[in-house]
């Protein structure tokens, strides 16, 4: 049986709803509720980038110049 993305399990209304408006957005609940169609999709995005093996390195090269050790 194939289960729904994790996602589509954990991301609700009232999660939408309480995150809105802990970043000073107060959202009905009717209106979090339609968000959650082009919520999902970025959200799984997201997952999917920071799931990537980048590294540590920023692109613009090591945060510390490297010298020789003498």
């Amino acid at each position: 049986m194939n289960n729904p993305p994790f996602h589509d399990r954990v991301l609700t209304a009232e999660l939408v709803q309480h995150l809105t408006l802990l970043s000073g957005l107060d959202l009905s609940l009717e209106r979090a509720a339609d968000l959650l169609p082009q919520l999902a999709p970025m959200l799984a995005g997201d997952a999917e980038i920071a799931a990537l093996d980048l590294g540590t390195l920023s692109p613009l090269g090591p945060t510390w110049p490297e010298t020789a050790r003498e």
